[in-house]
């Protein structure tokens, strides 16, 4: 056995599993911060307030 063969596929492996839990990562935050907005968009409709007014200064996606 070579052992720069064993490297290079222990090395190929980590990257793969840091890609997918990065995808994963990725998936789910999306996830919850769909819900979020979605669980809260009938109390702010509500209220007639704005994204911004209702989750406050930190809320800016055009920054």
């Amino acid at each position: 056995m070579d052992l720069s063969s064993n490297l290079t596929t222990l090395d190929v492996t980590a990257v793969v599993t840091v890609v997918v839990l990065a995808v994963l990562g990725a998936v789910v935050s999306t996830a919850v911060i769909a819900r979020t907005v979605v669980a809260n968009r009938h109390e702010r409709i509500a209220r007639h307030e704005s994204m911004r007014t209702y989750y406050g200064r930190q809320f800016a996606p055009t920054h």
